[in-house]
């Protein structure tokens, strides 16, 4: 499938024609980044939302030299402060991280995302559980990616997800839609009082109820599984059959 990839960031695009923009680490679409040479593509990114959304692709870890295939890397130290260790070597390789995500958070200020999706798990982009380990070796579920924590910290308005939440149908569906009414009542309530803010909200609008519409096919096909009904007898979330 043809998927929609934002090449560049040009900082010239029109606010009224603004895309549903939405960040992604890059072995999800496919691409073989991970530091065994391969990729964890993932069909419900790659398959579903490519036709909703326009990727802008990352790979931290590849981005900032480390190169591919590489040293496997971990967390080691205190959650607050974690840092990036080879495995085998134990060369340190938080401060190079560090500046290629200083770097690069800067340049996504122009890129307006809508969202991020991150692949879980990992010690650059998971964003919740990573695996942390003390100085004796032993790890705990306690850490954040270096990157994932400072997307969070430069963009904390925008909304994130990991590959794994979303094969959870109820955890993606509560947790969209309601993002999608309160973002949306929000701001349409304070955008109107900044004139210059105010072309954003069509785009905004068009966003929250795509991420509707999304996790209601979502649902509707892990449902359809689970009871083994053939998907083109049911209705779509747009009410024309499939």
């Amino acid at each position: 499938m043809k998927q929609r990839v934002v090449a560049g960031l040009e900082s010239g695009a029109s606010h009224s024609a603004l895309p549903i923009r939405i960040g992604v680490s890059s072995c999800l679409l496919g691409d073989e980044v991970r530091y065994d040479g391969g990729h964890k593509r993932d069909r419900f990114v790659t398959d579903v939302l490519s036709h909703h959304v326009e990727w802008v692709p990352i790979c931290p870890e590849v981005e900032a030299g480390f190169g591919t295939p590489r040293e496997a890397m971990r967390l080691v130290g205190d959650p607050k402060t974690p840092q990036l260790i080879k495995i085998q070597t134990q060369r340190n390789m938080t401060k190079p991280l560090s500046l290629y995500t200083t770097r690069k958070l800067k340049t996504l200020e122009q890129a307006r995302l809508s969202g991020y999706i991150f692949k879980k798990d990992s010690p650059s982009c998971g964003i919740e559980r990573v695996k942390l380990f003390n100085p004796h070796g032993m790890p705990t579920r306690a850490g954040v990616g270096l990157f994932a924590r400072a997307f969070k910290e430069r963009f904390p308005l925008v909304p994130i997800e990991d590959e794994g939440r979303l094969c959870d149908p109820v955890a993606i569906i509560l947790s969209s839609v309601c993002f999608a009414f309160t973002a949306g009542n929000f701001w349409h309530r304070v955008l109107p009082r900044v004139n210059r803010w105010s072309c954003f909200i069509p785009s905004i609008n068009t966003c929250c109820w795509h991420t509707v519409v999304i996790c209601i096919n979502r649902w509707d096909a892990w449902w359809l599984r689970r009871t083994a009904i053939n998907p083109r007898s049911w209705p779509s979330a747009t009410g024309r059959s499939s």
